[in-house]
C-alpha cells in the first residue's frame, strides 16, 4: 500500500521552459497575438500596392538563376535591396505562387520582431514590462494592417531589433563581441531597403 501511495504522489516536474515566467509566458502571449491577426489576414483579399511586381521579382530570381541581378520582366530591377526578395523567392519557390505564399515570411518577420522587442525589453525592465511592451507591439494597428501586403519594412525592423538585442545583452554582459557583431543584423538590415 506504501509502494501505491508512493506512486500517487510522485509528480513529474513540468520543463522549466512551460513554468517559468520569463521563458514562456512573456513570449507566449504577444507572438500568438500577432500570429491570429496575422492569419486572418493571410488567405484573404487582393495584392495590395507593390506586392505583385515584388512576388514576381523574388520568384524570377529562383527560377531563372537572376540571384545578383533582380529581373523585373525583361529589365535589371535595382529598387530594392536582394535580401528581402531572396527569402520571398525562396518561400515562393517551395510553397508555390500563391497569396497565402506571399504573406506568409511578412508574418514569420512580424513575430519574430514582437519576439526581439520583448526580448529586450524583458532584459532591460523585467518580464511583465517586456510582456506588456510586446502585447503594445502586437496589438498596435500600424504593425499588423500591413501582414496583407509584401513590404519589406518587417525585415528591416527585425535585423535592427537582433542588433539592438545583440548590443542590450552584450553591455550586460559586459562582452564587447556581442556589441561588435551586432553589426552582422544590422548590416542585413541594409540589404532589406
Amino acid at each position: 500500500m506504501t509502494a501505491l501511495s508512493t506512486v500517487r504522489t510522485m509528480s513529474v516536474p513540468a520543463p522549466r521552459l512551460l513554468t517559468s515566467w520569463p521563458y514562456f509566458r512573456v513570449y507566449a502571449l504577444p507572438a500568438l497575438t500577432v500570429l491570429a491577426l496575422g492569419l486572418v489576414r493571410l488567405f484573404g483579399g487582393t495584392y495590395k500596392v507593390d506586392t505583385a511586381l515584388y512576388a514576381g521579382v523574388s520568384l524570377h530570381m529562383y527560377r531563372e538563376g537572376t540571384w545578383w541581378t533582380p529581373m523585373a520582366g525583361d529589365l535589371p530591377y535595382f529598387n530594392k535591396p536582394p535580401l528581402v526578395l531572396w527569402i520571398h523567392g525562396l518561400v515562393l519557390d517551395v510553397l508555390g505562387p500563391s497569396l497565402w505564399a506571399i504573406r506568409l515570411p511578412q508574418l514569420v518577420a512580424a513575430i519574430g520582431c514582437v519576439l526581439l522587442a520583448v526580448a529586450i525589453v524583458r532584459r532591460l525592465s523585467g518580464a511583465k514590462v517586456g510582456l506588456i511592451a510586446g502585447m503594445i507591439l502586437a496589438l498596435s494597428y500600424p504593425f499588423w494592417i500591413h501582414l496583407h501586403r509584401l513590404v519589406l519594412d518587417y525585415w528591416l525592423v527585425l535585423f535592427t531589433l537582433a542588433g539592438v538585442w545583440m548590443c542590450v545583452v552584450g553591455a550586460l554582459r559586459k562582452r564587447e563581441a556581442w556589441i561588435i557583431a551586432a553589426g552582422v543584423p544590422v548590416g542585413l538590415a541594409m540589404l532589406c531597403k
